[in-house]
C-alpha cells in the first residue's frame, strides 16, 4: 500500500484497511510532504512560487503582489525600517540565492524624497535607492547637498532594479522636469541599485543565503509635501 497523508500508527493494532478510513492518498498540492517522491508541497500547483506543479523545488521564485495601495508616510524616514512602509514578500523555497531583481510600481511625486530598501529573511538590508539627486553621508534621510530629483513615479510605469540595470538609481529622473514621470516620459525604467549612505552594496549581498522566509520591500519618505503609495512589488530570485 502506498504512502498516505495523515497515516495512523498504533503499534500494528490498526489494520491498513481501518487506517484508510482516516486518511487519503497523498498527492502533489495537498500540503502534505511525501518524502519519498516530493521535495516540497506548498498546498497548490502554482509555478514560480518556489515549489512547482510536480512538487519539485524550483530554481527560480517570483513573488508578485499588486493592488496594495500601501501609503508611504510623509516625511518620516530616519533610517530604521520602522520609519518606512514595508510590504511582506513570502518565499517558500529553501534553495540558496544566486541573483535578485526587484520591480516596484508606485504613485509618488518628487522621487528625490524616496528611499527604497530590500530586506532578506535573515535581516540583511540592501538600500536599493536613496534620495536620487542628493548627496548624503548618513543614512537618516537628511542631505548634505540638494533637495532631490523633482520628477514623479506612477504605478502604471513600474521601475526595475537589478545589478545589470542600465541607469544608476542615483540618476533616476534627472533628465526630466517635475511635471513628468520616470519611465513613462524618459523611457528609463531599468536601474542598478545605488545605496547612497545606506547599508548594502548591490543584490550580490544576498548571494548564498537561503531564500525561504519573509522578504520585505520598504519605502521611506524624508521630505514633506509629496505623498504616495506602493501599488505593486515583484521580487524575482534566481536560485542554485
Amino acid at each position: 500500500m502506498g504512502p498516505f497523508a495523515g497515516d495512523v500508527h498504533d503499534n500494528g493494532n490498526v489494520s491498513d484497511t481501518d487506517a484508510c478510513v482516516m486518511c487519503k492518498n497523498a498527492k502533489c498540492g495537498d500540503g502534505f510532504l511525501r518524502m519519498d517522491t516530493e521535495q516540497c508541497d506548498d498546498a497548490n500547483l502554482t509555478p514560480n512560487d518556489g515549489c512547482d506543479a510536480a512538487c519539485k523545488l524550483e530554481l527560480g521564485v517570483i513573488v508578485k503582489l499588486t493592488g496594495l495601495a500601501k501609503a508611504i508616510p510623509d516625511n518620516t524616514y530616519k533610517g530604521p525600517l520602522a520609519t518606512m512602509a514595508c510590504i511582506d514578500l513570502p518565499v517558500n523555497n529553501a534553495n540558496k540565492v544566486m541573483d535578485v531583481s526587484l520591480q516596484v510600481g508606485l504613485d509618488h511625486t518628487w522621487v528625490g524624497d524616496l528611499v527604497f530598501k530590500l530586506v532578506s529573511p535573515t535581516n540583511k538590508v540592501l538600500t536599493v535607492m536613496s534620495r536620487p539627486g542628493t548627496v548624503e553621508t548618513v543614512d537618516d534621510g537628511t542631505t548634505d547637498f540638494g533637495s532631490g530629483d523633482s520628477s514623479n513615479l506612477v504605478k502604471g510605469f513600474p521601475v526595475t532594479f537589478r545589478n545589470a540595470g542600465v541607469t544608476d538609481a542615483e540618476n533616476m529622473g534627472n533628465t526630466i522636469s517635475s511635471a513628468l514621470n520616470v519611465c513613462q516620459n524618459d523611457t528609463f525604467c531599468d536601474f542598478k541599485p545605488n545605496h547612497g549612505a545606506g547599508p548594502g552594496l548591490n543584490f550580490a549581498d544576498f548571494n548564498g543565503i537561503v531564500a525561504k522566509g519573509t522578504w520585505k520591500f520598504c519605502a521611506g519618505d524624508r521630505a514633506g509635501g509629496d505623498l504616495g503609495t506602493i501599488d505593486a512589488v515583484t521580487l524575482t530570485l534566481t536560485l542554485m
